[in-house]
């Protein structure tokens, strides 16, 4: 699948979950199940078996009328997110180094690493 193509449908998903949230939110809970299938459909077209069995239980929750499916909405999207944050593509700025303790990329100039939290000498 191509790259922009997998992070449309990522986004997608993650858009579901806030539709799924506010159905539930109003009690509709066969509508937001109804949706929630959609996260089968994109899974399985962006290739990631792994996210499947999350959303079968987001589905199964739905459909038994548990209003505490929000908390593991809420985390499949959290999921999403990194996913998202994976698909996209990294620009490298001009002005971007290493930290001498982690080598995580840092902006020229920061004060501490945003990955180690250690001070950097200027």
């Amino acid at each position: 699948m191509d790259a922009k193509l997998m992070l449309a449908r990522l986004k997608q998903a993650q858009q579901i979950c806030t539709y799924i949230n506010m159905k539930v939110a109003k009690g509709d809970f066969a509508a937001a199940a109804h949706m929630a299938r959609n996260f089968i459909v994109i899974l399985t077209q962006v290739g990631m078996p792994d996210l499947l069995r999350e959303a079968e239980a987001i589905i199964n929750q739905l459909n038994q009328g548990d209003a505490q499916v929000t908390i593991k909405v809420a985390k499949f999207s959290q999921t999403l997110e990194v996913k998202i944050a994976e698909q996209t593509p990294r620009v490298h700025l001009a002005n971007e180094v290493k930290c001498p303790h982690c080598h995580a990329d840092i902006l020229e100039g920061s004060k501490f690493c945003g990955q180690c939290g250690k001070q950097l000498t200027s």
